[in-house]
């Protein structure tokens, strides 16, 4: 009898047509939530318990199984009206190369006239040799100086976790009401440059690496962290967010989410 392989193991695969590229994680939903978890708020900011509603494994917008991401029906104090999945590969140590993350998702909100949500989120958090970065490509439905306008737009983390750089690049992801229009997002990271790659939005390319006045976004200001266990960890993750004195409930369904590393 053979030895069953190991967690790394099993992920230590390549795409048939692309030898140089390792597949980190390959989630669809049938079996269960493959390790996507919520990210809880630190209490000592957000004092009145859980912010959003549970993950869970369908949406009725979307047919078939999918990761379902929920905010609450409310205006936002903070951050109490968001919703954020994570999926955690500590101790996966990658020191070069360029992280792809994709995602097929739908979004929408409980109105077809108020626009929620605000924001949707990917997300790569990686700690490479003691310094960590949260990687962050933001991207805003509405403008919040006037709600009625749609922006469309992408935001960048640079220099910290949450300072943004506006990368005046947009993006069109269909809003279709409820009726689930899938949309395809692929994040890319270039761990050997420290610099955000080129990106996809459906058909779109977007060439992140080339917008100026972007530093890598240093966790803390300054990429130290506490624990020196999460040296090398790997984490990644997708977000939906409200933000304005009057928002809707927003959703989004991820049905596929893969990541892979390649050669730089």
């Amino acid at each position: 009898m053979t030895a069953p392989q190991s967690v790394f193991g099993a992920m230590n695969r390549s795409l048939g047509r692309y030898p140089d590229t390792e597949i980190l994680f390959d989630d669809t939903f049938e079996s269960g939530f493959r390790g996507w978890q919520e990210l809880h708020t630190d209490p000592s900011v957000s004092t009145s318990g859980p912010t959003f509603a549970p993950l869970g494994l369908s949406h009725p917008s979307v047919p078939g199984p999918a990761l379902s991401l929920v905010t609450r029906s409310k205006a936002d104090p903070g951050i109490h009206s968001q919703s954020i999945a994570m999926k955690r590969l500590s101790h996966r140590e990658i020191t070069a190369g360029i992280i792809d993350f994709e995602v097929w998702f739908a979004y929408g909100g409980e109105s077809q006239t108020g626009f929620s949500p605000r924001y949707l989120h990917f997300m790569i958090d990686e700690m490479k040799g003691g310094t960590r970065h949260f990687w962050k490509n933001r991207w805003r439905l509405v403008n919040e100086a006037d709600t009625s306008a749609l922006a469309k737009n992408w935001y960048l983390s640079s220099q910290g976790e949450d300072i943004y750089v506006d990368t005046t690049l947009t993006t069109d992801f269909p809003w279709n009401g409820n009726k689930g229009s899938e949309s395809y997002y692929k994040m890319s990271v270039n761990l050997s440059t420290l610099k955000y790659g080129v990106c996809q939005a459906n058909s779109q390319t977007l060439d992140f690496g080339a917008v100026s006045g972007v530093t890598p976004p240093a966790a803390n200001g300054s990429g130290t962290f506490d624990d020196p266990l999460f040296n090398n960890g790997l984490n990644f993750m997708v977000g939906v967010l409200n933000r304005g004195a009057q928002d809707y409930m927003g959703w989004m369904a991820c049905t596929r989410m893969r990541a892979t590393l390649r050669s730089a």
